[in-house]
């Protein structure tokens, strides 16, 4: 009997190693491939992704894409907030992936989240895009978006903007992490 203890023990005690090994490699992994796409994973805090939502006017069929979706929290707002919408996320990072689709299966919503580029996906489908990405990755999406979006389109971004478009409406969101408010941008294309 103590032998069979042991080896249980053994057992389990090898299977959190193991465990805990695979989560050290997708945790460097992922820190990888951020310096390598060059956008690191920040959460968009709450009271930002409400404003965001808010924002988009989601109504019932719209299309809802999230470049950058992280961990999914602006996807599960705005399926809060109307769930007769497609919600749509793109990351690359496999551990902020891994925390979205947690947060979707725990949330009880719906969402495509795809481990892709964005930049090489076509986003002409979409009725709503949410962005919260660096000034180099709106620089590229400026001329795709020009080529792909259909008009109406709307592009809400979190802090940062497009450098030769105006938005119609930027709204002021003050945060516990920040001492001047944080400025959401939409877009309409």
């Amino acid at each position: 009997m103590t032998a069979f203890v042991t080896a249980l023990g053994f057992f389990l005690s090898s299977i959190v190693v193991l465990l805990l090994l695979c989560f050290v490699l997708i945790l460097l992994f992922t820190l990888l491939l951020n310096i390598w796409c060059g956008v690191p994973f920040v959460p968009t805090p709450h009271v930002v992704v409400r404003s965001m939502v808010d924002l988009a006017r989601l109504k019932p069929g719209d299309r809802v894409f999230d470049l950058g979706a992280g961990d999914a929290r602006l996807l599960v707002t705005a399926k809060k907030n109307e769930k007769n919408i497609e919600a749509i996320g793109y990351e690359l990072a496999p551990l902020a992936l891994l925390l979205a689709k947690l947060r979707l299966f725990l949330s009880g919503y719906r969402a495509d989240m795809r481990m892709k580029n964005f930049l090489s996906e076509d986003v002409s489908d979409a009725d709503v895009i949410f962005l919260y990405l660096s000034p180099e990755y709106m620089v590229k999406l400026a001329p795709k978006f020009n080529r792909e979006l259909k008009k109406g389109t709307k592009v809400i971004s979190h802090a940062f903007t497009f450098k030769d478009r105006e938005p119609q409406e930027v709204g002021l969101v003050q945060h516990r992490f920040s001492r001047r408010p944080t400025k959401t941008y939409l877009y309409i294309w």
